[in-house]
């Protein structure tokens, strides 16, 4: 084995900074992490970008599991997961390769969910403790293009928002200090709405920090934490000079970066594609630019088989640069700040109204993932776009032009690996409009409404349900998640936990434990991401014996929240029984060891 190129611990270079490194330098290698207490993971790099992540031992990361991933997108349903598992414990192969041929996914779900595998995977890395220490070694660009090759920097932004790594943050922020920044560069990484929002305000003039801080109604930390990837990712320069790009957290400058091949901008580009050289308004020519600015090298024409990050926007180009590169007919728009509007850009229309309602392509695939998430909080009127007791005519015409764009039969093919979540905004829009159009439905409606107006608030009745639960008094455990319903019948929390009590902690009869998983089923699906929800599941599936079932339950409420103690209690307890060989969890063993597999 040859010699590493770099070595060190993360306290002094923090995993971001290695990341992005290799990816400004576009470095093809392997970046090895060895923790203090044994846990090992290697990540491959083609040219700067991630192309797979293994971790030892294989429960490392138990939301990253390839089965999970698929089910959690919604690609497949429990009863093809666990056939399938069960299929490639006999047969040793592929994951994808079994859902594929069974028709269960297509290739393009199977690279989709592979992209997200190793944004979880590298997420989860970030939560290493600083001991650890990392070793990279370089090796040649391969010729032939790797089928998924994602940007590190979107799975860096997961990872620094949740485990920021402190000093290096305040020591760009220090060096930035009162200076105006402007985005100079932009290209294939993802990041949610609301950072989106801000780095295309970025793009439209410099702003300073604080400026920033204003315009946004991000967190003050998380501005912050934004500054900090776009600065170590070059994607931004300072318009008063200043040298912002600190050099604190730089792997060594001796590690080899090798020849970095010249390419031509095709007139179309995969939404994966690299980011492109954007130079400052000086015009500074691509040759004289350094290598971190310049395009990724992509094997010609292979560009199209880079699947981009699911769910997530671009960080924007710099306006007006002649390098910049076209977005594919039919793609979908960036998304906008409404705060900070570009200079000559029309007045947005106003909040509340059908004209602000934006179409699937308009919100792009991280918008609708976003709203999908939140449809079913927005009241009737509000989903719909017209005014507060706007008349049934009136309803019944706004969701006639809802429905030409929302539809899901109607998508555009960009979107169809997300038809579920445009699914999702479109049924809360057809209860819309059958309820208002119905009167008695919208009496109704209209009275929980005034219902929900006069509610106490949320955080006091979950404090009583956590001191109820403590006393083990379930009926008034059920009964206050009744008056959260009332005031929310969308509250999944609310559901899960009214589920749970009536078991009685899981203390009912086979019967009652069964009925309560349908009712927790029926939660989950509601709400994919909420951790409580999955974690009261696989609490009756505990109690119900299904192993399997209850493992990758709370698996995804430690990969949803990673500081749900439970959850992660219970992660543990059943790994430590599948080294143990314990008769009980004996399902545990092959499922820690074979959901890994793609």
């Amino acid at each position: 084995m040859s010699a590493p190129s770099a070595v060190g611990k993360l306290a002094d270079t923090p995993l971001a900074h290695g990341l992005v490194y290799a990816r400004n330098r576009r470095l093809s290698g392997r970046l090895e992490l060895t923790a203090t207490d044994d846990r090992r993971a290697v990540i491959s790099l083609w040219c700067g970008r991630i192309t797979a992540v293994e971790t030892t031992p294989l429960g490392m990361c138990p939301g990253g599991f390839f089965g999970a991933v698929v089910y959690e997108l919604g690609f497949i349903d429990s009863a093809t997961l666990d056939a399938t598992l069960l299929e490639i414990a006999k047969s040793k192969r592929l994951h994808g390769e079994v859902l594929i041929e069974r028709k269960a996914i297509t290739a393009a779900q199977r690279d989709e969910a592979l992209v997200e595998q190793v944004h979880r995977k590298v997420h989860h890395l970030f939560s290493l403790p600083e001991t650890t220490s990392y070793a990279f070694y370089d090796a040649k660009m391969a010729v032939t293009e790797p089928p998924i090759a994602v940007d590190p920097v979107g799975p860096v932004w997961r990872g620094v928002r949740d485990y920021p790594p402190t000093k290096f943050v305040q020591e760009t922020v220090r060096r930035v200090n009162d200076h105006a920044l402007r985005v100079t560069a932009g290209g294939s990484a993802r990041l949610p709405p609301a950072e989106t929002a801000l780095a295309e305000a970025l793009a439209a003039r410099p702003m300073t920090l604080s400026e920033m801080k204003a315009a946004t109604d991000l967190p003050p930390s998380r501005v912050e934490l934004l500054v900090y990837l776009l600065v170590i990712a070059k994607c931004v320069e300072s318009v008063s000079g200043a040298r912002t790009h600190p050099s604190t957290g730089a792997l060594p400058t001796s590690m080899p970066s090798g020849p970095i091949p010249r390419v031509s901008v095709e007139p179309r580009r995969a939404s994966g594609a690299s980011f492109p050289a954007t130079p400052p308004s000086g015009g500074v020519p691509a040759h004289s630019q350094p290598p971190s600015s310049r395009s990724i090298p992509v094997a010609a024409g292979s560009a199209s088989r880079i699947p981009a990050a699911p769910g997530s926007s671009r960080i924007p180009a710099a306006p007006g640069s002649s390098s910049r590169i076209p977005a594919a007919p039919g793609s979908a728009p960036r998304i906008s700040s409404t705060k900070i509007p570009a200079v000559g850009s029309p007045r947005p229309p106003p909040a509340g109204t059908l004209a602000a309602l934006r179409s699937p392509a308009e919100l792009g695939v991280e918008g609708i993932v976003a709203r999908a998430a939140t449809v079913t909080d927005e009241d009737y009127f509000q989903v719909l776009g017209v005014a507060d007791g706007a008349s049934a005519e009136a309803v019944r015409a706004a969701y006639v032009r809802l429905a030409k764009t929302w539809h899901p039969d109607r998508l555009h093919v960009d979107f169809i690996p997300i038809r579920g979540d445009v699914a999702t905004v479109f049924a809360h829009m057809t209860r819309a409009h059958q309820t208002l159009c119905d009167a008695d439905a919208r009496r109704a409606y209209e009275a929980s409404r005034k219902a929900k107006s006069t509610a106490r608030p949320r955080a006091e009745v979950l404090r009583e349900i956590e001191h109820a639960m403590g006393r083990r008094d379930f009926d008034t455990v059920v009964q206050l998640c009744e008056e959260l319903l009332v005031a929310d019948d969308e509250d999944v929390e609310a559901m899960a936990i009214q589920a749970w009590a009536g078991t009685r902690a899981g203390e009912a009869s086979e019967d009652e434990l069964r009925a309560a998983l349908s009712k927790l089923d029926k939660a989950v699906n509601r709400d994919r991401t909420n951790d409580q929800a999955v974690y009261h599941r696989g609490l009756v599936h505990k109690r119900l014996g299904n192993v399997a079932a209850a493992f990758r339950d709370f698996a995804r409420a430690v990969q949803l929240n990673p500081k749900h103690l439970e959850a992660e209690r219970e992660v543990r307890i059943f790994a430590m029984r599948a080294r143990k060989g314990s008769g009980e969890h004996k399902l545990v063993a092959p499922l820690v060891e074979k959901m890994s597999k793609k």
